[in-house]
């Protein structure tokens, strides 16, 4: 998982070489200073340091990119093409940068020499680490030692402090785990251990070579500091464990199902947003408290009209309809076994919700793309109508039975041009192996990596978006690639809660307990002009 840091550090801009119009800027990063106190996005504080040469072994192999305040649109250089020089010794990491003739290299330099810009922000890929703990003002907080790390880029940046934002850190986690066990066997706890990383798996980087996304398997549930947060916890706990519902809420509408704790509940939803696609791209409205919600929607008329000095307006004509979202339930059941349920030292909270979110990710994905709106299922974009047997987005087919440039280029030119600037491609993994052989008139390939993150691509400058729920047999008739504004096409609505229910019954002859958990959700198109879909030539 990658992570960002910015630090206040000594830029220097200076034109170098005879003619002096070569102008470079040079700064570093010192090892082992402490960082200010961080929190990550589970509530625990840390501080954190760079031990000296924990970039050296990815200065060996990896190429480190040069971006202006992180924009990847922005390229100030790198060490592949030598225009950024980045040396390493015992003390500090220390870099050149040869600023290009572009807007964002004369900005860099002028913002910097007038002392606008003195932070430097740099993206890294933790592959090692160690974990003590520390006192800091009275307080016993947790030490983080960077020890090995692939630099993957640096960014002179406005801002130079640390996010204040909540810092996904697995290996904070399992430290806090191991302490944990330690003590439930009434042990002296370790408080210095190393973690090693996925990403140090030798038979993984020869598999993949691409950036690795840290999954928690047996997650912590996010719970924050407050006094009543710990409680609510304490008692869901309690309630996983023996049926007791305590002081938790219980809903009505499931007939005495208990009502999770927002933390819990938060960890789940921010996990789908994680896993499914579509809750990347559309619109998610704030949570619905009542059974639906109803939105006004466009269509058609105009709003603005040019009026003469001294005359009246005129009135705009406008016209609008409604589009009701009203959440639908996804279940989703597991069975734990009771020696698990038993044991205090299992995150049995942590278990659940993993489990939740991948099981109602996966199902959501399909519901959201090809639900058929009979029964409890959703309608899902692709298989919305605008009038009974016509698809409500556009379909523009290809010229052939195979994809080319001139389809793609043909797409795009059919969506309209405001939709265009947040646009984004969605395909199937199968429709990208065949796009990313494509090439233009000048021999350049179409889909393009981003330098900083080689698991993100770009078609014709815009986000292309792998969905394996997007119809991937590029067979006569079917879709196979399409674009769009998804903020302003489609909106997604959920009830604010999860509602928790057990039952000690149904696995009565196994010896286990099950759990149900229900989210409630729903999904509207409610703008299909600003979606377009190339479709695979009919036979």
């Amino acid at each position: 998982m990658k992570e960002i840091r910015a630090l206040p550090v000594t830029l220097e801009a200076r034109a170098t070489g005879n003619d002096g119009e070569q102008r470079t800027i040079t700064g570093y990063i010192d090892y082992g200073i402490s960082s200010v106190v961080l929190t990550d996005r589970w509530g625990d504080r840390f501080i954190e340091e760079l031990a000296p040469g924990c970039f050296d072994e990815s200065l060996k192999t990896r190429q480190v990119v040069a971006l202006w305040s992180h924009d990847t649109g922005q390229v100030l250089g790198s060490t592949g093409s030598q225009t950024l020089r980045i040396t390493s010794d015992i003390s500090r990491l220390s870099f050149d940068l040869d600023l290009p003739d572009t807007q964002a290299g004369q900005d860099a330099q002028t913002l910097i020499q007038r002392g606008d810009v003195t932070g430097l922000s740099f993206g890294m890929v933790v592959k090692a680490d160690k974990w003590s703990d520390v006192d800091q003002d009275g307080e016993k907080i947790y030490k983080r030692t960077i020890i090995e790390a692939d630099l993957y880029e640096i960014s002179p940046v406005v801002f130079p402090a640390y996010p204040s934002a909540g810092i996904a850190c697995r290996s904070l986690e399992e430290h806090i785990k191991k302490l944990e066990e330690d003590l439930g066997m009434n042990e002296t706890p370790n408080n210095e251990v190393i973690q090693t990383t996925e990403a140090n798996n030798e038979e993984e980087r020869s598999m993949n070579n691409t950036e690795q996304t840290e999954v928690r398997t047996v997650p912590a549930v996010a719970i924050t500091a407050t006094t009543d947060a710990r409680e609510e916890r304490a008692a869901f706990n309690h309630y996983l464990r023996t049926g007791e519902l305590r002081a938790m809420g219980v809903s009505s509408a499931t007939k005495g199902a208990a009502l999770a704790p927002v933390d819990f509940a938060k960890e789940i939803i921010d996990g789908l947003n994680d896993d499914v696609v579509m809750r990347q791209l559309a619109r998610i409205l704030p949570p619905i408290s009542g059974k639906s919600a109803a939105y006004p929607r466009r269509t058609g008329g105009s709003g603005a009209a040019m009026s003469l000095e001294g005359e009246p307006i005129v009135p705009y004509d406008l016209t609008f309809d409604q589009v009701v979202l009203t959440p639908k339930k996804a279940a989703c059941l597991v069975e734990v076994s009771n020696e698990l349920l038993q044991d205090e030292g299992v995150d049995l909270a942590g278990y659940l919700a993993q489990h939740f979110r991948d099981e109602i990710g996966e199902l959501l994905e399909g519901q959201y793309w090809n639900g058929n709106a009979t029964g409890a299922n959703l309608q899902g974009i692709l298989t919305a109508e605008s009038v009974p047997g016509v698809k409500a987005i556009t379909r523009i087919p290809a010229k052939a039975a195979d994809i080319r440039l001139t389809d793609i280029l043909e797409l795009w030119a059919a969506l309209s041009a405001k939709y265009r600037a947040n646009a984004t491609w969605v395909c199937s993994s199968k429709m990208e192996a065949e796009i990313c052989g494509l090439i233009d008139a000048n021999g350049r390939p179409i889909v393009l990596e981003n330098l900083a993150d080689p698991t993100k691509r770009y078609l014709l400058g815009r986000p292309l978006v792998i969905a394996d729920e997007f119809p991937g047999t590029l067979t006569a008739g079917t879709d196979a690639l399409m674009v769009g504004d998804f903020k302003k096409a489609v909106y997604i609505a959920d009830k604010a809660s999860i509602d928790i229910q057990r039952n000690d019954a149904i696995g009565f002859n196994k010896d286990t307990t099950a759990f149900r958990a229900i989210f409630r959700t729903d999904i509207a198109l409610v703008l299909p002009e600003a979606i377009k879909i190339l479709s695979v030539k009919a036979s």
